[in-house]
């Protein structure tokens, strides 16, 4: 744990100057981005836009706020962990808001997950377990809502085949890697297996596989139950749901009709894009991926470009402007360990 607890306090101590390099790729990727669709082009669509649709969005924006705490919540609950709403409110907005303006930030927000998990009450091994399943049916949640995508794309042929094939491989793939991690979690057997694989791909990795056997052991002395699991899904889904009516909305602010498809390709390439480790949050990633999604989909290029900007603002720049409150001031119990 000697490393996450490096990670959290760079975390913690340095967010105004993390913040601020991601504020100002924002800026340049977004200034960068309009010059090249045009100015012109992209102030219209905006001035065109009606703001109800935009005020409804945020409002959703909101929602997947406290949702998202409640999935870390349940998450905790899968493990036998008790964490408060606000207890979790703090940890996933602070986490959040690390992802979102660290280069690489997913780890480093991995890392604070446990550590405020921690300084609330969860064992080293409870909070590692909740982390890990916070993420992983979070994907599964996202897999489910991309193969319902598919379908509706199959229906409606709106994508080539090859894109489909694409998309269904992604879908599989990712399915495949949620069902090993439950695996790992819930069977003390498939554990040792997978554990002893591990140790043997590199030196760093061998390293670390007795403290993640230590804390599996935990696990498996009282595995999640399916019900329990089935919550952390139940909350994913109204997370993701919140966030694809927003960007619904956001489309319906600028006049532009949108189907199920297009809502969900261009929110799964937004996921794919924030995962890419070389910008905070992946901005640059994510805007060029949604809007060539979506102007391959159909979309003019300059209401494309309007709607992602848009929707980013109000799905994660607002959000990580809310979440730094939370991260420049830790637990009290988080801060007192950090001083031991």
């Amino acid at each position: 744990m000697g490393q996450d607890t490096d990670a959290d306090a760079t975390a913690s101590t340095r967010p105004g100057r993390r913040l601020l390099l991601g504020v100002v790729l924002v800026v340049a990727v977004y200034a960068v981005g309009v010059a090249f669709i045009g100015v012109r082009d992209a102030l219209d669509a905006l001035a065109r836009a009606a703001w109800w649709p935009l005020l409804a969005a945020l409002g959703l924006e909101a929602i997947t706020l406290v949702t998202l705490g409640q999935v870390h919540r349940s998450s905790a609950a899968a493990v036998r962990g008790r964490l408060r709403l606000r207890e979790a409110l703090n940890v996933s907005m602070s986490a959040f808001t690390v992802s979102q303006t660290v280069p690489g930030g997913g780890a480093v927000a991995g890392a604070l997950i446990v550590r405020r998990l921690q300084a609330f009450g969860l064992s080293g091994p409870q909070a590692t377990a909740s982390m890990v399943l916070t993420a992983t049916l979070a994907t599964v949640t996202i897999a489910l809502l991309a193969a319902v995508g598919v379908a509706s794309a199959v229906l409606e042929a709106e994508l080539p085949g090859i894109v489909l094939g694409g998309i269904a491989g992604l879908v599989v793939v990712l399915l495949g890697v949620v069902a090993a991690v439950v695996a790992v979690l819930r069977s003390p057997a498939v554990a040792r297996r997978v554990l002893g694989r591990l140790g043997r791909l590199h030196r760093a990795v061998a390293t670390r596989v007795d403290g993640w056997r230590r804390s599996l052991e935990v696990v498996h002395d009282d595995p999640p139950t399916v019900g329990r699991l089935l919550r952390v899904v139940a909350w994913s889904a109204v997370n993701w749901s919140a966030d694809i009516a927003a960007l619904a909305l956001v489309f319906l602010a600028i006049g532009e009709p949108v189907s199920l498809t297009v809502l969900l390709v261009g929110f799964g390439v937004s996921q794919i894009g924030a995962a890419v480790p070389v910008t905070p949050g992946g901005v640059g990633f994510v805007e060029s991926g949604m809007v060539g999604a979506f102007v391959a989909l159909g979309t003019p290029a300059s209401q494309a470009a309007t709607v992602v900007v848009l929707y980013r603002v109000l799905a994660t720049w607002l959000p990580a402007l809310a979440g730094t409150t939370m991260l420049v001031r830790p637990p009290g119990g988080e801060a007192a360990a950090a001083g031991d």
